[in-house]
């Protein structure tokens, strides 16, 4: 049933597409993932990600990667969401076998509590996302963790082979968190099971959980110095310009960013009952909403928070269910709760992925005390529950439809935030890779008009205008992205190649020095291709050479590396070299006539 009801909700997702959000640097543009090779499979291990390191999410994109490839050199997203139905099926399955453990004997609070999660429209982020693998994946060997642990605890109440147990959860715990870091919130839910399992206090209870606290603080850090843009002292590589994703001045104060949480906490368990006002992208309000009606919603939220909160320890000695329920709640929603600046958003819906089950696990039980009053509320509470699950059903389904590719994404954010700045850039940039330039133009206009001032926002503009031919105009765009935020590499680079379009090759080559400083190594392949073809006619032959040398050692085998290589190599006298590039420019590209023609010429001298 489980498994026929979690196809059913998320089966329209298999002919969705990539979206413009993550999902270039995570698969259609990450050449870590799309070319393997043994320094790429080396480099995954080591290479943090959109601000993320998640080795073994990244790992299984490359497993979907390789199926996915058509014929033309295309990637299909549909393998991709196929894994992530699996595993998302599979969560449900687990979801099922840990319930039916802590709750021994009772069918209908684990099939209920499995059902919840497998169909809840605030899963379709974590399912229908590409880049979100991190959630399905974590997810498994995280719920995984769990039952090994409560299997442990069981077999420790018997005296009998224990210790296998908690070894298998820890090195599953250890997988969880080089899926996706948010995996450390299994540490205070292993504290949670012992309170729910009665199992008494003694010093044994910490000692055994020590090395997931450790390894809980280990890959914590490690997490907040990549959010930084760090590499964790080194130990990491960097491939892309480094980025931050933590706040270093917050806007906000310290009593916002209370109210974010209460906000966050509560709108959760909202939608946990009443999903609404689903989407991908919930910007954080203005200064302007905060000291208004916004502000004041918020606090209530917080208050509504506190009194959840007290009202679980107030009711713990009568009852374990609301602390253990509200507590594995808490636990898993606490750290994206926007306490510590982190992101764009202020919700996202895919933070509910793990939260929801300790929602489904209390939701579960209290109906089924209801259903055990009577038979009338036994008839009650089985009808409502197969309409609240038909409901949620229904409505996953629909919002699978907004994932369909990236108009429909962003549109969709547009409707609820009409002056979501994001929203406009990623919808913009979406038109400008398919070739709708002006819509473009129009997308990135309108989030002027509407007040942003983010390097992002121009740095669309110039791309936009770069492409329609007009590089003066796309070089002023490009310095107006300067402006906003001078210490991007990509504006650099993006400015520079609007400078050599214009044959401004000095002011281009100082740009591609700048970009070559700020970005990642992944980049900088490229961008020394470009500074070479500038050296190469401004008469810098020599150094023409050593750049284009860098830019082929480091991978970018391009044909015209090739070809431009060879002509600055016969003009610093090295004839042979020349003859060698020419032939492989032709081997790359054999329709390339000019290659060939300048071969003939150097073989007839």
């Amino acid at each position: 049933m489980v498994v026929v009801a979690t196809w059913s909700a998320f089966a329209p997702a298999l002919d969705n597409d990539f979206v413009a959000w993550d999902d270039p640097e995570y698969v259609t543009e990450n050449k870590l993932v799309l070319e393997r090779t043994d320094v790429h499979d080396a480099l995954l291990w080591r290479t943090p990600v959109s601000l993320n390191y998640h080795p073994l999410t990244m790992k299984s994109l490359v497993w979907d990667a390789n199926r996915a490839r058509q014929p033309d050199g295309t990637v299909k997203a549909a393998p991709f969401i196929r894994t992530n139905l699996v595993l998302h099926t599979l969560n449900a399955l687990l979801v099922l076998v840990l319930a039916g453990m802590l709750v021994p004997g009772n069918a209908f609070v684990a099939l209920f509590a499995a059902l919840v999660f497998a169909v809840h429209p605030m899963h379709v982020e974590s399912v229908a996302w590409v880049s979100e693998r991190k959630d399905v994946l974590h997810a498994l060997f995280w719920l995984m963790a769990a039952m090994a642990y409560v299997r442990y605890t069981a077999q420790r109440e018997r005296n009998v082979g224990y210790w296998p147990w908690l070894l298998l959860a820890f090195v599953l715990f250890l997988a969880a968190c080089l899926s996706k870091a948010m995996a450390v919130s299994l540490v205070p839910v292993l504290f949670l099971i012992d309170f729910w399992q009665r199992r008494r206090w003694h010093a044994g209870l910490l000692a055994e959980k020590l090395p997931f606290v450790a390894a809980a603080i280990f890959f914590g850090l490690l997490a907040l110095d990549v959010q930084r843009g760090g590499d964790f002292h080194g130990l990491l590589t960097l491939t892309s310009a480094r980025a931050n994703a933590i706040t270093e001045v917050d806007p906000f104060g310290w009593w916002d960013r209370i109210t974010f949480a209460g906000h966050g906490f509560t709108q959760y368990i909202i939608r946990f009952l009443v999903p609404t006002r689903l989407c991908t992208y919930h910007p954080y309000p203005s200064a302007v909403d905060l000291r208004s009606g916004t502000g004041l919603v918020f606090l209530a939220e917080t208050l509504v928070m506190c009194a959840a909160i007290m009202g679980a320890f107030w009711a713990v000695r009568r009852d374990r269910l609301w602390l253990f329920g509200s507590g594995f709640y808490l636990a898993t929603v606490l750290l994206v709760l926007q306490l510590v600046p982190v992101g764009q958003v202020i919700m996202a819906d895919r933070y509910t992925y793990l939260p929801y089950i300790g929602l489904s696990l209390l939701l579960a039980v209290l109906l089924d005390r209801l259903a055990r009053r009577g038979a009338s509320l036994r008839y009650a509470v089985g009808a409502g529950s197969v309409l609240f699950l038909l409901m949620l059903v229904g409505l996953t389904r629909r919002q699978v439809d907004t994932w369909q590719d990236s108009e429909a994404l962003w549109g969709r954010v547009l409707e609820l935030y009409p002056k979501a700045v994001q929203a406009r850039v990623n919808l913009g940039n979406h038109y400008g890779k398919t070739g709708r330039i002006d819509e473009a133009i129009v997308c990135f206009e309108q989030a002027v008009q509407d007040g942003a001032s983010h390097g992002a926002v121009f740095e669309g503009l110039g791309n936009a205008y770069g492409t329609k031919g007009d590089h003066a105009r796309a070089e002023e765009m490009f310095t107006r992205a300067l402006a906003a935020e001078p210490l991007r590499g990509s504006y650099y680079l993006n400015r520079g190649t609007s400078r050599l379009s214009q044959q401004k090759y000095e002011a281009a080559i100082a740009d591609f020095d700048k970009a070559l400083e700020l970005e990642g190594i992944a980049r900088r392949p490229g961008i020394r291709a470009r500074r070479g073809y500038c050296l190469l006619l401004l008469g810098r032959y020599a150094e023409a050479v050593a750049d284009y040398d860098q830019a082929i050692e480091g991978g970018h085998l391009d044909p015209n590396n090739f070809f431009y290589r060879a002509q600055a190599r016969q003009l610093t006298g090295d004839t042979a070299g020349a003859r060698s590039d020419l032939e492989q420019a032709l081997r790359l590209r054999p329709d390339f006539p000019e290659a060939g023609q300048l071969l003939e010429r150097y073989r007839a001298r």
